[in-house]
């Protein structure tokens, strides 16, 4: 009788989550969790809860079910298995910030295990793509976005590749050939079911950022405005802080500056409230990109109400400014520690802080050097 109230729950889970009831369908699936007993039940229940963790933006509970996948895979002595939870994990650690970790696994699996499972090597291709391009290594992506393609050219890879290829040229600062792979995501992710919700949702938030880029403000706020009240029903939670971070950027460059404080607030907030309780107890290389986004957004905010006469002094861009630069050097993400660095050279600049503008040059040199 329980194996068969878990099967229940685990294929009313799935109905759930197919009419985008995703919470109710990931309460479901925990039941089912507790319900099974065999092993290979309990891999097909933390299936459902990594996809659904990975489409919410919920990494630590993402890296927690892959660690329960990998146990069972290797208690079963099951190789599928074991290449599938490898993977898992190296996505969740992928969304923890820890970039050459996930591509150290993917690439172990694409010499290993992966080639057996056409699927499996795609998204092996596409999560190691990403990883290499936080960490500045632009011919490697390339080449991982290639190999995808050839693999398997379906809808649901162009889609993918169109985003990681728009997020490429934004760091090139090409914003006019970014915006077009933004568009061709948007229009890929709009002819899928509801499991493309959370691409449609990032190509959106995405083209809402190369318009603030372009200064068409309330074309920005608009499409943010749609995109944050998409992640709020989903409970997408890091992209309701992304969308935040945008509005406080469209704001900031109309000169609404409190306004753009009380948004970069907002989402720091939204940010914090997705972390577990025993975070700060962890031993975390890092905290992600988004974070440092949201105080260089807010330490410009301040920079600006100083140079508009809205404020005297800037020791609280100051105080910012150290923390960013320590998040940001606990980083193995190349790409934000450079762009760290050259923000905050150009800051120390406007402040006549010649010493500290020369030392943040060079460390953005150095950067650039590393390989």
């Amino acid at each position: 009788m329980g194996q068969q109230m878990a099967r229940y729950n685990l294929d009313r889970g799935a109905r759930l989550y197919s009419r985008n009831k995703r919470i109710e369908a990931i309460e479901k699936w925990k039941v089912a969790l507790n319900q099974v007993r065999r092993a290979s039940d309990k891999f097909s229940a933390l299936a459902y809860l990594i996809s659904a963790s990975a489409q919410l933006n919920h990494p630590f509970q993402m890296l927690e079910y892959a660690q329960q996948q990998r146990n069972i895979a290797e208690m079963l002595d099951c190789a599928v298995k074991d290449a599938y939870a490898n993977f898992n994990l190296a996505v969740a650690r992928y969304y923890l910030g820890e970039n050459r970790w996930c591509v150290r696994r993917v690439e172990t699996l694409l010499e290993r295990d992966a080639p057996k499972d056409t699927r499996l090597t795609v998204d092996c291709h596409l999560f190691a793509a990403r990883s290499l391009l936080a960490l500045g290594e632009f011919d490697a992506c390339i080449r991982h976005l290639y190999e995808a393609r050839i693999i398997r050219n379906k809808q649901e890879i162009e889609l993918q590749i169109h985003i990681i290829l728009g997020d490429l040229l934004i760091e090139l600062r090409d914003y006019e050939k970014a915006e077009e792979h933004y568009e061709c995501a948007k229009g890929l992710s709009e002819s899928f079911d509801v499991t493309s919700s959370k691409y449609q949702r990032e190509s959106e938030i995405r083209l809402a950022e190369v318009n603030c880029k372009f200064e068409r403000l309330d074309e920005a706020t608009s499409i943010a405005k749609d995109a944050l009240r998409a992640s709020m029903l989903e409970g997408d939670v890091q992209l309701e802080a992304r969308c935040l971070t945008c509005l406080g950027e469209a704001n900031r460059r109309r000169g609404d500056y409190h306004e753009a404080l009380e948004n970069y607030e907002h989402a720091k907030r939204k940010l914090a409230s997705n972390l577990p309780q025993d975070f700060q107890k962890r031993p975390q290389q890092l905290l992600h990109r988004l974070e440092i986004k949201i105080l260089l957004g807010k330490t410009a905010t301040l920079m600006a109400m100083r140079r508009n006469g809205c404020i005297c002094e800037c020791k609280v861009a100051l105080e910012l400014n150290k923390i960013i630069l320590s998040k940001a050097e606990q980083s193995d993400d190349k790409m934000t520690k450079l762009r760290c660095n050259v923000y905050l050279e150009k800051l120390y600049r406007y402040l006549s802080d010649w010493p500290a503008a020369h030392l943040c040059s060079i460390a953005a040199q150095d950067i650039l050097q590393v390989k």
